[in-house]
């Protein structure tokens, strides 16, 4: 079988198909079995957005949760599992069975203002992770800003982006972000930006401070007196495996530097998009980084440097369910033999035999 036929098969068949079964455990309410299974197994989420109503800014809105599907999904966590802080995972702390961290990335306000009385009724600890670059919405996250001018100017902005993208003028707005994400540069991301600014005149944190998208100083200490810590997300969001080193070794130091300032901030980071590779991991550690948050893997032999998170996707607890303790564990297992032959790889790099 060929690896494209064989990718198909893979998300296209076993996925979704595990995703079913884990939706009819939960409708015949054997979730608990399961998760008594793999109790001895750490989860980490990652959560995202929290807002009354679709917003222009988030890239893909099953990144964004209602308040009311935030609050089901944590009362159905706290039922079922251990909740802890995910520096007691971090400490090599002796845990009970089924513990699960709860993690947020980006620093969008609605931490605060949406998620915060969800996490302090139930007495839940959280790690928000910060694009320290927009805080009191000092601008716009590239990918926030990107999504809100195709969708608020569509004709103009969609005209200059579509060039410099390679995309069609029509095709969708999540086409125009993958390709700015997977093709382009952070310098030819931020002149495309600026050049959309100039043209339509708008001001990115003009347009941040009216949406109140970001978390400010008075938000942040609010956060942590309420037992909220921060941990970096670099100062712009950009995808550290694509960068050189020492922009690399930039990103993560400023937001370092920032974070500082911040109280209840620990030195961990949280790659944007999950994405990393093996010199991205170790210039973060070279720079005193104690923790690396991923995307996708597996906590059974938990590893602070590399640290398995699961992004929530589904806002029902019964989705949330079959992609925790189904979905994901099944892509962690099948990309096994990948990390293998990555590693066989470096390693005869290494010896200078390949």
């Amino acid at each position: 079988m060929t690896m494209r036929r064989h990718g198909f098969v893979i998300h296209e068949l076993i996925l979704p198909g595990l995703y079913v079964v884990g939706l009819v455990l939960y409708a015949l309410r054997l979730h608990r079995l399961l998760i008594w299974l793999r109790r001895r197994s750490p989860t980490v989420l990652a959560y995202h957005a929290c807002e009354t109503e679709s917003t222009p800014f988030i890239v893909g809105q099953r990144y964004v949760l209602t308040p009311e599907a935030f609050a089901a999904q944590i009362d159905f966590l706290c039922s079922v599992y251990n909740v802890v802080d995910l520096a007691a995972l971090e400490a090599g702390a002796t845990l009970p069975d089924r513990a699960l961290a709860i993690t947020i990335d980006d620093g969008l306000r609605s931490v605060f203002t949406r998620m915060l009385p969800t996490l302090r009724s139930h007495a839940v600890p959280a790690r928000v992770y910060l694009v320290t670059g927009v805080l009191n919405n000092a601008g716009l996250i590239w990918m926030h800003e990107l999504a809100w001018v195709l969708r608020t100017y569509p004709a103009a902005a969609r005209a200059i982006a579509a060039p410099v993208l390679g995309a069609s003028p029509d095709a969708p707005i999540e086409t125009f972000l993958t390709r700015a994400r997977d093709r382009c540069q952070a310098m030819q991301v931020e002149r495309l930006l600026t050049q959309l600014r100039g043209e339509l005149g708008y001001d990115p944190a003009q347009v941040a401070a009216g949406a109140e998208l970001y978390l400010g100083d008075a938000d942040l200490a609010e956060l942590a007196k309420a037992g909220v810590s921060f941990g970096n997300h670099t100062v712009s969001h950009y995808d550290l495996a694509r960068l050189d080193s020492l922009s690399c070794a930039a990103e993560i130091r400023e937001a370092a530097a920032r974070l500082a300032q911040v109280p209840g901030a620990v030195r961990s980071l949280a790659f944007p998009f999950g994405r990393r590779t093996e010199e991205t991991r170790q210039v973060a550690l070279a720079l005193g980084i104690g923790s690396l948050a991923e995307v996708g893997g597996s906590n059974a032999r938990f590893d602070r440097t590399r640290i398995a998170r699961v992004s929530v996707t589904h806002p029902s607890v019964g989705g949330l369910f079959a992609q925790m303790a189904l979905v994901e564990p099944a892509k962690a297992w099948l990309a096994r033999p990948r990390r293998r032959q990555k590693r066989r790889r470096r390693r005869m790099r290494a010896r200078g035999l390949a």
